[in-house]
């Protein structure tokens, strides 16, 4: 699976780590080993047509001339194992450097998972008390309003039974 970095949206690449990108370029801007093996695999099957024309009673000195363009392709092969050699260990350098980044983005990510639960959880408690303190109002409204109405009726009770003398 290939992501292509560049697809993403710039407040996303701003926020990635340097050393990534880094090494996204240079993975992706590295040489490609194909173009190399099809030009010395195209000499190599000319070669063996060659080889497979030739006399060799007659032809002594085009065989010595491809002897040297097999020692040469040697070479050249020699030398594209070394170039791959490298483009692995280098590759394998930025895979560390990426697995680096990966571990201290995990450690991160764990840092602000615990944030955010405790966030949660005081969110929740929050919730809770303000909860509990509704319930302590309507309680004590309820009380206020029981408070009234018993004393306009202990007022009414009171008027009735002692209606007021006028002296």
């Amino acid at each position: 699976m290939s992501i292509n970095i560049n697809a993403l949206p710039q407040e996303v690449l701003d926020k990635l780590p340097p050393k990534l990108l880094e090494a996204y370029n240079d993975f992706n801007s590295g040489i490609t080993y194909d173009e190399k093996v099809k030009v010395i695999t195209g000499k190599l099957n000319s070669m063996i047509t060659e080889i497979a024309l030739l006399d060799p009673d007659k032809d002594n000195e085009s065989i010595q001339q491809l002897i040297r363009n097999i020692i040469t392709l040697g070479n050249n092969l020699f030398q594209l194992q070394n170039d791959i050699r490298k483009n692995n260990d280098g590759i394998s350098d930025k895979k560390e450097i990426i697995d680096d980044l990966i571990a201290i983005e995990k450690n991160l990510n764990s840092v602000l998972k615990q944030k955010m639960q405790l966030l949660k959880e005081e969110s929740n408690v929050s919730a809770e008390l303000v909860n509990d303190y509704t319930i302590m109002y309507d309680v004590q409204y309820m009380q206020n309003c029981a408070l009234v109405l018993s004393i306009i009726v202990i007022l009414f009770v009171n008027n009735y039974v002692y209606p007021a003398t006028n002296t």
